[in-house]
């Protein structure tokens, strides 16, 4: 928690799942997991110090790396979305194995298709799959079984391993596959929003009042997502993280409530796009920022759309 910087009173379910959690993840991504269970069973204040600070900066490392991987991914993607390929197949020599997933979610999430991201090593090919409803990955993967050394998975996330000398073959018959298959209803993503919002609360006493309630929020009892809209930008945005990759501004509604908006890891994707003169229709999460004291209500963004 001290190398987090959270403060041990405001500590949730949100802090195990996304800060405290990958963490642990990082070990087994790109070192060993056995540190995360030595951090918990070590009697040693010491050990217990040393693993956190391991663990910590590990984080770090995994934070680099996929950066560095996302932005490679990148132009490859855009590449194939021009051509018009319903699923994106990136593979480079020297990635990160246990990262490749964290990539494919990561492109999955902006081009809203199949994604298939993989590492290729002189003797072996391993990659994992994301999809979107309606295409089961784990089939389609099936079907190259000949070619495929191990594969498994789900209908929406799959893990396979391949020679080098199949990976050509494999992305050709995994396009071509989903050209057959993979049908435009399937590519209209879907925002289900549980409620609309007006100015009046949005406070955070109806955040500490009601919503509290309802936690703790995760798997299979998500966050509510609130729609609001007609919404005025109140600040212009401005770039934030490391590597500009969070963008935060401010929104007024038509009753005259300010609140934040922070989009994390969608700066490419909202950032040109905020215009001052315009109105919006939002959906995201609701919190706290609390800073030195200080609440600030935040939406975490999920979508935007410009109204006429």
């Amino acid at each position: 928690m001290k190398l987090a910087q959270i403060q041990r009173d405001a500590f949730d379910s949100y802090h195990f799942g996304f800060v405290i959690g990958p963490r642990l993840n990082a070990a087994g991504r790109i070192d060993h997991a056995l540190n995360g269970v030595r951090l918990f069973t070590s009697n040693n204040n010491k050990n217990v110090s040393d693993l956190a600070l391991k663990l910590h900066s590990l984080n770090v490392k995994r934070q680099d790396l996929t950066e560095n991987m996302l932005k490679e991914s990148l132009k490859d993607a855009e590449e194939q979305v021009k051509r018009g390929e319903k699923l994106l197949f990136v593979a480079r020599e020297n990635w990160a194995e246990g990262i490749v997933g964290l990539i494919a979610g990561r492109l999955n999430e902006r081009f809203y298709l199949p994604v298939l991201a993989a590492a290729i090593n002189s003797d072996n090919v391993k990659g994992s799959a994301r999809s979107v409803p309606g295409f089961d990955i784990t089939k389609a993967i099936s079907q190259n079984e000949k070619i495929l050394k191990k594969f498994g998975g789900h209908n929406q996330a799959a893990g396979f391993s391949l020679d080098p000398e199949n990976l050509e073959q494999f992305i050709l018959n995994m396009q071509k596959e989903a050209k057959i298959n993979l049908t435009e209803e399937m590519l209209l993503k879907e925002l289900k929003v549980d409620m609309e919002l007006i100015g009046e609360n949005i406070t955070p006493e109806f955040l500490e009042k009601v919503l509290t309630k309802f936690k703790p929020f995760g798997f299979g009892n998500n966050e509510p997502v609130f729609a609001i809209r007609n919404v005025s930008i109140y600040t212009a945005p401005i770039l934030m993280g490391a590597k500009g990759q969070h963008v935060k501004f401010s929104v007024k509604t038509i009753d005259d409530t300010i609140f934040e908006v922070v989009a994390f890891n969608k700066s490419d994707k909202f950032f040109d796009i905020i215009n001052l003169k315009k109105k919006y229709d939002l959906a995201g999460v609701l919190g706290i920022n609390e800073w030195r004291g200080n609440k600030v209500m935040q939406l975490k963004l999920k979508e935007l759309i410009q109204l006429d």
